[in-house]
């Protein structure tokens, strides 16, 4: 379980490592968002500002005609470049979604493992408590093992004694006889 949790452990880093890769290309992405909105909001005040200028040089020219075509070529330039921005802008959302997803079931997968891991963590402190029971149990049947032995062994060696004052007590009557 040391083994898996380590791997474990390894695959939540590398996983935060990836998360943190999607979350600086996400960051990336906002950034040219952010650029291509601000060239496009320049590329307008251009525009504008050329409109402004075509105007006062068609009026200068009388050439209204001229004046309608270059601001008809400009307004589709600027449709193409708005319609170019929006469909970057929606490949970006779309590709922050995506990323969102992955992050959302990373984020569900680590949560999953970590609630594997209590269980497994629950698990393993019941048993080292039944161990501890086990152990208790065992010791004090040895205990008492030992006490029944130590008196077991008292009584031998007093039954010993007994034994060796009954043969010095057989010696002296033979003695006795004997003489």
């Amino acid at each position: 379980t040391g083994e898996r949790l380590a791997t474990t452990f390894q695959e939540n880093v590398n996983a935060r490592r990836e998360l943190e890769r999607w979350e600086a290309e996400i960051k990336k992405a906002r950034a040219q968002l952010e650029a291509a909105a601000e060239d496009m909001r320049e590329k307008r005040a251009r525009f504008l500002q050329e409109k402004s200028q075509h105007r006062e040089d068609m009026k200068d020219r009388c050439n209204e005609k001229e004046l309608e075509e270059r601001l008809k070529g400009e307004m589709e330039r600027l449709a193409r470049d708005r319609a170019a921005f929006e469909s970057e802008r929606q490949r970006h959302l779309d590709q922050v979604m995506v990323d969102r997803m992955r992050f959302e079931a990373e984020q569900k997968r680590h949560a999953e493992e970590a609630q594997q891991r209590r269980l497994v963590q629950l698990e393993l402190q019941k048993d080292r408590e039944q161990h501890a029971d086990h152990t208790a149990v065992v010791q004090s049947e040895l205990d008492k093992a030992q006490s029944e032995l130590d008196k077991a062994q008292e009584q031998l060696a007093e039954e010993r004694k007994q034994l060796e004052q009954q043969r010095e007590g057989i010696a002296k009557e033979r003695e006795g006889v004997a003489k």
